[in-house]
């Protein structure tokens, strides 16, 4: 439910296209280390759809 609303009210009314959804969550709370993994994973991610 939540990804129809962003992906409706915020992504599509502003003519961007979804092309998928990963959530990274606690980022200000996990420790350096978790946080290089999310980002490692991030670039994995944008590198595989782009």
């Amino acid at each position: 439910m939540m990804n129809m609303s962003m992906d409706m009210a915020i992504f599509q009314f502003s003519g961007m296209e979804v092309i998928g959804h990963q959530y990274f969550s606690a980022v200000p709370y996990v420790s350096q280390q978790d946080r290089k993994k999310m980002l490692k994973e991030l670039r994995l991610l944008v590198k595989e759809k782009f």
